[in-house]
């Protein structure tokens, strides 16, 4: 299935409003996303679950063993995302290994026409994933719009739009 998001994060560098009926829409080019994702709802390979611990340290647990770990570091390519393992982690015991040793890419071949992986790393228990979209827009209802724009008005730096449907076009 599609991983659940924790978090998304639109920052528009030329955003405007355009007059379309019966909506205002919500016009922005290019846009930086950021995705914060729960490890645990990633897909993985069957009998594997990744975890990421407070430290941002990457683990990747084999079966219900615990006790023995891959520490892994995720790394993006043009358009790859590679797991590399790092350490093997015994008990409390962590093993270094050779920067060659157990690395697989996967291939980012779906996104959407527009879209560029810039980044995959680690944070306080997730994974976050940035991009750019070359061009995103949203609906903004009458009722919102008055609040949009007073926020635009007032010089805001922040807008926090009610969730709906959301097209990159």
């Amino acid at each position: 299935g599609v991983p659940r998001l924790r978090r998304v994060v639109l920052s528009a560098r030329d955003a405007r409003l355009r007059p379309a009926l019966p909506v205002v829409e919500l016009v922005a080019t290019p846009v930086l996303v950021e995705v914060e994702i729960d490890p645990a709802d990633l897909p993985m390979r069957r009998r594997m679950r990744l975890a990421v611990d407070p430290a941002g340290i990457a683990t990747l647990h084999l079966g219900r063993i615990d006790r023995v770990r891959l520490e892994v570091v995720l790394r993006r390519t043009a358009r790859t995302v590679t797991v590399g393992a790092r350490a093997l982690r015994v008990f409390a015991l962590r093993i270094p290994l050779p920067g060659r040793v157990l690395r697989r890419r996967i291939a980012i071949d779906r996104l959407p026409q527009g879209v560029r992986l810039t980044g995959v790393r680690t944070g306080v228990g997730v994974v976050r994933v940035s991009a750019v979209l070359d061009r995103w827009s949203t609906p903004i209802t009458a009722s919102a719009l008055g609040d949009v724009a007073a926020a635009l008005a007032a010089g805001a730096t922040e807008l926090v739009l009610p969730c709906g449907r959301a097209s990159e076009r």
